[in-house]
């Protein structure tokens, strides 16, 4: 089961372009928007100098290739390790006037929360994929138990990273926007990363 919320998040919605992040505070959750940068790293030459000075600070970052379905745990120009992924499969739903894009963003996102045995609050197009009216926006039946493993990195928007009970999907852009990683690969990031660790989504 795909985890991520409303996959509506876009540059225009919850990012911004061609600025510089504010200093990465997770006491501020209410804008996230002004501790990202959304953009495509292959292009963007502020978002080149945000992954080059995040290299020469020595720091631990995580590095995403949505194409390739690879995470990768990096120190500097050095890979530490190497993780198959499963990332937002692009596909488009709608329900009325509601639309949901089930992308994985692109960009730099620092951990904005981590989180020990994550609960999943089923979000509507849960239900509407299904072909069932969603319950009550507080109601128990949307609370789903072991869906995302042990450990959460929360990237904000909705949008983590965690595990997956669907290992075989692992290597595959099926997900409504999250990243997926295995039981192994999932500690080992958890053991590497804190608050603030950026994450460079490409």
């Amino acid at each position: 089961m795909a985890v991520a919320l409303l996959a509506l998040c876009s540059s225009v919605i919850c990012g911004q372009q061609g600025h510089t992040p504010a200093p990465c505070d997770p006491e501020n959750k209410d804008i996230p928007a002004r501790m990202q940068y959304h953009g495509d790293l292959k292009t963007d030459p502020s978002l080149q100098d945000l992954l080059r000075e995040t290299e020469e600070s020595g720091d631990i970052y995580l590095l995403v290739d949505v194409d390739k379905r690879r995470l990768y745990v990096k120190r500097g120009t050095e890979t530490l390790r190497e993780c198959v992924i499963s990332a937002g499969s692009g596909r488009v739903l709608t329900s009325g006037t509601r639309e949901w894009i089930f992308q994985t963003p692109r960009g730099m996102f620092p951990v904005l929360n981590r989180e020990r045995n994550p609960i999943w609050i089923r979000p509507d197009w849960e239900y509407v994929e299904k072909g069932l009216k969603p319950p009550p926006e507080h109601s128990p039946k949307r609370i789903a138990r072991g869906e995302l493993g042990k450990y959460a990195l929360d990237l904000g928007y909705g949008y983590k990273i965690h595990g997956t009970p669907h290992v075989r999907q692992l290597g595959r852009n099926v997900t409504h926007g999250c990243i997926r990683v295995g039981a192994r690969d999932l500690k080992y990031i958890w053991d590497h990363t804190d608050l603030c660790t950026r994450v460079f989504i490409q």
